[in-house]
């Protein structure tokens, strides 16, 4: 709710009250603190139109912010659209003198709103940190703003409840810490978009994909690769060197797609549609020796390599067309190993030249160039497996996961050959048990078995990716252990959890804090395993009468989920407990 005038504090007095400044992360010692002014206007529609006339002074190439596109401008869009504003579009180059209505309609869609928030922005980057944190830092825990700057700049920025929000906004004190926390929110995510190289990584995407770069921007990694591969099917066709035209495929969209009949239930979870990587049934227990895990390296793009797997070189099957036989080893290179043949070498020779380079800021630029080619490598393959992608081929999909299957099962039957316990395996990682506790025998015999599976392959190569002095082991995907960082510093150990609900994003920091202190004591203390368990069972018992007395903070018992679409949207919202909460809290006007 808008404040009266009276109850505006005024510019002089946030003056007086504290000095707000801005400086340009990375350049802290070159370039100056520069002072801005607190303007105050008397009306949230003047606001608006003094933000509006602003960016049209100040005419920004780059709009940079945490939640940018979902939360920052559709919120403005919403607040322009309640109070008329006139100028809406100066938020972009676009000028449109429609009402805000007119253009977008009413649609409450999560892809309508998507699709406003693209056209008011029209003509301006977006670099949104939200999003692109969640693409490039996929284990973390929490990716709000003060989450972020405390795990990856080491910093702590304030955040506030809507409520608070309100309460601080009726208040001179109030406004005056509400200013102040907005610029240190503000300095954060310029911090973080420097910290995760978001602009200078996304170009090097852009230019390795020829799509459009506020696209990048905007995470859509299927449509990059969808321009990569479009742009050398269409060479292939321009050269000469075939014999054939390619006709690019048709895009379909959500309403182009068979719907499910009339009366059927759909639920938000579905089935893959076909089998994916092997993960072997794992050999549950604590082992104390030596484990060794040897990894394929990117097996998927290999693969396609390896086999020649394309568009252009697979057979179909002629008694059933919906299958495909693998292409003949005389075959010509097809376009999909090709352009996979290119990227790797490319990458091959940055990381080359990262080694020998000693200028930091080229290392930095060759770092950005290298992990670009990587995401576009890596991302090939899911193009084939994801439905909305133009190059959907679920049966070149189904090809590449079986020979993925097919290889690993090839390399356990080799190691039991060679005496090896194998104890578990995951689509291209294999756990062995060497019953060792010298590390140089255990990497010899890791080096003697990755030698007997290179020489069988062209392009596929399995590594020596760690070993491990201590694992627990329980089921599939899901293990801790205590990890060598360095072969060459065999006394330096990490712990590494995977699938356990300690790094699980949707549980809460009680169950976090009782598998962490499980963990401690199994693998960190030194304790025999009875002792360890002896000192779990009595720190559970103590936290259970901590829990039954009501004697512990609510925070410990918060679970933290995100939402993909709209409440409405999800077909088994009055269930989903997640979906449940955010009915909850837009009954209160949140």
């Amino acid at each position: 709710p808008e404040l009266p005038v009276t109850g505006a504090p005024s510019a002089e007095h946030l003056r007086k009250s504290s000095s707000f400044t801005v400086a340009c992360p990375g350049t802290r010692q070159t370039m100056p603190k520069v002072s801005f002014d607190v303007e105050c206007v008397p009306s949230e529609a003047v606001l608006l139109n003094f933000l509006l006339a602003k960016l049209q002074r100040l005419e920004p190439d780059i709009l940079i912010g945490h939640d940018l596109l979902g939360g920052i401008v559709e919120k403005l869009l919403a607040r322009m659209r309640v109070r008329g504003t006139s100028k809406w579009s100066r938020l972009g180059r676009l000028v449109r003198s429609k009402h805000l209505t007119e253009v977008f309609g009413t649609s409450k869609s999560m892809y309508a709103r998507a699709s406003s928030v693209s056209v008011a922005i029209s003509g301006r980057l977006p670099c949104d940190t939200y999003i692109q944190a969640r693409e490039l830092l996929p284990k973390a825990k929490d990716y709000s703003l003060a989450a972020l700057a405390e795990s990856e700049l080491k910093e702590i920025v304030p955040s506030f409840k809507s409520k608070a929000i309100s309460n601080m906004l009726s208040t001179v004190d109030g406004v005056t810490e509400l200013v102040g926390a907005s610029e240190r929110r503000t300095e954060a995510a310029l911090k973080l978009a420097v910290h995760l190289s978001i602009i200078p990584l996304t170009k090097q995407l852009t230019n390795l994909s020829g799509n459009v770069w506020s696209r990048t921007l905007r995470g859509m990694r299927a449509e990059r690769i969808e321009y990569l591969l479009s742009h050398e099917f269409s060479k292939e066709s321009v050269s000469g060197l075939v014999d054939v035209k390619f006709i690019l495929p048709d895009k379909l969209r959500k309403s182009d797609k068979p719907t499910t009949g009339a009366g059927t239930k759909t639920t938000s979870r579905r089935k893959a549609q076909y089998a994916g990587g092997l993960v072997l049934e794992p050999k549950r227990g604590l082992y104390d020796h030596h484990i060794l895990q040897l990894d394929f390296n990117s097996l998927y793009p290999s693969i396609i390599q390896e086999y020649n797997i394309c568009f252009t070189t697979v057979l179909q099957d002629s008694e059933e067309p919906a299958k495909i036989k693998l292409p003949e080893a005389s075959e010509k290179e097809g376009i999909l190993p090709r352009v996979l043949r290119r990227l790797v070498e490319q990458r091959r020779s940055v990381k080359s030249q990262m080694k020998s380079t000693k200028n930091p800021l080229l290392l930095k630029q060759l770092e950005t160039r290298q992990l670009a080619l990587k995401l576009t490598a890596n991302s090939i393959y899911g193009c084939l497996g994801f439905e909305n992608s133009r190059y959907f081929a679920q049966p070149m999909a189904e090809m590449v996961t079986a020979q993925g299957r097919d290889t690993l099962m090839k390399t356990v039957e080799l190691a039991r050959e060679k005496q090896m316990d194998v104890i578990y395996g995951d689509t291209d990682s294999l756990f062995i048990n060497t019953g060792l506790t010298e590390l140089p025998m255990v990497v010899a015999q890791g080096a003697d078995l990755k030698k007997e599976v290179n020489r069988r392959y062209r392009t596929l190569e399995i590594e020596i990716d760690g070993v491990y002095v201590k694992m627990l082991l329980l089921r599939k995907k899901k293990y801790a252990a205590m990890r060598i960082q360095n072969l060459r510093m065999p006394d330096h150990l990490v712990r590494e959890v995977k699938g356990l609900d300690l790094v699980r994003h949707d549980w809460c920091d009680l169950s976090h804090e009782a598998s962490e202190y499980s963990l401690q004591q199994i693998l960190g203390s030194g304790l025999r395993p009875d002792d360890a368990v002896a000192n779990i069972l009595d720190f559970l018992t103590q936290l259970a009468a901590k829990v039954r007395g009501n004697m512990l903070s609510l925070k410990k018992y918060i679970i933290t989920k995100s939402l993909t679409k709209m409440p409405e949207e999800y077909p088994d919202g009055t269930t989903t407990p997640h979906v449940k909460v955010a009915f909850r809290a837009k009954q209160f006007g949140k």
